[in-house]
């Protein structure tokens, strides 16, 4: 058909905003279609100069990166592997490896065992890869990403804020990992993000995180990093799935909405929650509301529940578990059981005491 008839308006769900067209390369000489195809990039575009993006532009001559040149080798040593100014996927094989990227929006594609967590450390003590981004392309839309290959859960992801070289304290992201084997066994790989948390290093981060071949949107995840404050950090996220992870201070962690993993580490952290999408019931909720998966409802480091950015009051919320984890509520019918409640977030491996409440801030109503 027309490619002026092509209708690319469709709701985003996911920060990957262009995109690509395999088109057929036509007919050889017998009639038939040799599977060939042309890949071409579609890109919302500014046609008025007026700083927003109004049309859909067919690109011709553009260089399509979904397969991206490869850098790096597959040696089963401690490498360092590093890329240059365009745009690259950085892989290091197995062994405890370094990365370094230069320019362009990299990606960084760890597949399961590259990275084991009992295999030889570097030459600083660290066992797993290390991402050291010292040229992140901060104008680029979708920035460096990490790629879990062996992953399609973010559940299967722990995070940590660490310090591993000469970095500040807290400023490295360690992700542990934990995946099933070519043998059925369970194992584990570890990733450091280098000074990913350093705000006055910007160009550090890594700012996605990709599951599996990182395209459907429980496969996609922004990194997100804040602000250091003098008693804890502030992290906010965006419109589509973010991982927010706190230090050992009170931090303040904001939820864009949608299904975000908040986790504040130590201290008295608060968790400001966005508005759910969710519309199903509870034995559903996992995986499709925000995941908080480390609050603290009592003794000297608890944590508070802010829900005024979506303006619900104290007395419509509840708490309901399954066994395994808690669930905040808002009841809008008599009672939970009767099914009419909105689940608004997952106390992840939470189950409340007997004496022990939610600790909410700033509740409308």
């Amino acid at each position: 058909g027309n490619v002026a008839d092509w209708d690319f308006d469709i709701a985003k769900t996911t920060t990957r905003s262009t995109f690509y067209v395999d088109i057929p390369n036509g007919l050889d000489e017998v009639g038939e279609w040799d599977g060939t195809t042309t890949q071409l990039k579609v890109e919302r575009v500014d046609t008025d100069d007026d700083g927003v993006a109004d049309s859909w532009f067919l690109d011709l001559d553009a260089q399509v990166l979904i397969v991206l040149p490869n850098v790096g080798d597959q040696n089963p040593t401690s490498d360092v592997i590093s890329g240059g100014d365009a745009a690259e996927n950085i892989s290091a094989g197995a062994g405890s490896d370094t990365m370094v990227g230069g320019g362009g929006a990299d990606t960084y594609t760890i597949s399961g065992g590259d990275a084991a967590s009992d295999g030889p450390a570097d030459a600083f003590g660290i066992v797993g890869d290390v991402i050291n981004e010292i040229g992140g392309d901060l104008s680029s839309e979708v920035g460096d990403s990490v790629a879990l290959a062996a992953l399609t859960s973010i559940d299967n992801v722990a995070f940590e804020r660490t310090a591993i070289r000469f970095e500040d304290d807290e400023a490295t992201l360690r992700m542990t990992t934990t995946y099933e084997n070519d043998n059925g066994d369970l194992a584990s790989d570890i990733v450091h993000i280098f000074d990913h948390y350093n705000e006055d290093l910007p160009f550090r981060q890594v700012e996605q995180l990709l599951l599996d071949e990182g395209w459907e949107d429980n496969q996609i995840w922004n990194l997100v990093s804040g602000t250091n404050g003098e008693t804890g950090d502030t992290l906010a996220g965006g419109a589509y799935r973010d991982v927010l992870i706190g230090g050992s201070g009170n931090d303040h962690l904001t939820s864009g909405g949608g299904v975000d993993v908040m986790q504040g580490g130590g201290g008295s952290d608060t968790f400001v929650l966005g508005a759910s999408d969710y519309t199903g019931d509870l034995a559903g909720a996992h995986g499709n509301v925000t995941m908080i998966r480390d609050y603290m409802a009592s003794g000297d480091e608890a944590d508070m529940i802010d829900l005024s950015a979506i303006g619900i009051s104290a007395e419509d919320v509840s708490v309901v578990d399954d066994g395994v984890n808690s669930y905040l509520v808002k009841n809008t019918g008599d009672s939970q059981e009767t099914g009419d409640s909105q689940v608004l977030a997952e106390l992840t491996g939470t189950i409340l005491g007997e004496d022990e409440t939610l600790n909410f801030a700033a509740l409308t109503g």
